[in-house]
C-alpha cells in the first residue's frame, strides 16, 4: 500500500491560527478539510506537503443558518449534515439531490462544502451545484474577509481565485424567487465507472 511521505501535523483551533501556521510555513503547507481528496493524492505521492493544518477543530466553522434573504453555510459542514438540513431541504433542494450521489456514506459523513470547492474537482458534484445558484463564497486571509461570487471563484481545473494562505469560512446562498426550480442530473463518466457497477462518477471529497 503507499504510504505519504513524512509530515508535520497542525491542529488550528482557530481561523486566525490556521492563517498564522500557513504564513508560517507557506509552500510547504496544505490545509486539511474532511481529507478524501487530499489524503489519497499524499499516497500517491503526487502531493508531498511538510506540514498539514486541520481545519476541523475549529469552533463555528459549522452551521447553517438563514440571514437575510440567504442561507450561509459553514464551510466545515459535512455533506450529511447538508443534505439532512430542513432549510435546505426548503430552499435549495438541489443541494441534497446532488449530495446523494456522492461516494459512500462514509464520504458523506466526513467530506465538506468547503474542502469540496477549494479543491476544485471539475469531476466533483457541488462546484457545479454551487455556481448554478450563484453563491457567494466568503475567505478569511492574512489581509482579512472578502467575499468572491462562484462565476469568478473558479477559475480552471484545480484552480481557484483562493490567494496563498486564505481559507474559505462560508458559502452564501440567496434565496431563490418564488416559483424557482431545480434538479440535478449526474452524466456518466465512463473512466470511473469500470469495475464499479454503479452510475455516475464519484466526488471524493476533501
Amino acid at each position: 500500500m503507499s504510504v505519504p511521505a513524512a509530515f508535520d501535523y497542525h491542529v488550528a483551533k482557530s481561523v486566525d491560527e490556521a492563517i498564522a501556521l500557513m504564513q508560517q510555513y507557506g509552500d510547504d503547507a496544505k490545509f486539511l478539510a474532511g481529507g478524501h481528496s487530499l489524503l489519497p493524492t499524499m499516497k500517491l505521492r503526487l502531493a508531498q506537503p511538510a506540514h498539514l493544518i486541520d481545519l476541523g477543530r475549529i469552533q463555528g466553522l459549522s452551521y447553517i443558518r438563514e440571514e437575510d434573504g440567504a442561507v450561509a453555510v459553514g464551510a466545515m459542514t459535512t455533506y450529511v449534515t447538508i443534505g439532512n438540513s430542513d432549510v435546505i431541504r426548503q430552499n435549495f433542494p438541489i443541494l441534497p439531490e446532488a449530495i446523494s450521489s456522492i461516494g459512500d456514506q462514509q464520504v458523506r459523513n466526513r467530506g465538506t462544502i468547503g474542502g469540496s470547492v477549494a479543491h476544485s474537482d471539475p469531476a466533483a458534484d457541488l462546484p457545479g451545484v454551487v455556481l448554478a445558484l450563484k453563491a457567494d463564497i466568503l475567505v478569511q486571509g492574512a489581509n482579512g474577509i472578502r467575499t468572491i461570487k462562484a462565476d469568478d471563484f473558479f477559475q480552471d481545473l484545480f484552480q481557484t481565485a483562493l490567494e496563498p494562505g486564505e481559507v474559505i469560512t462560508e458559502i452564501r446562498f440567496a434565496k431563490p424567487a418564488a416559483h424557482t426550480g431545480s434538479a440535478y442530473e449526474k452524466l456518466p463518466n465512463k473512466a470511473s465507472l469500470r469495475g464499479r457497477g454503479v452510475r455516475g462518477s464519484r466526488d471524493p471529497g476533501y
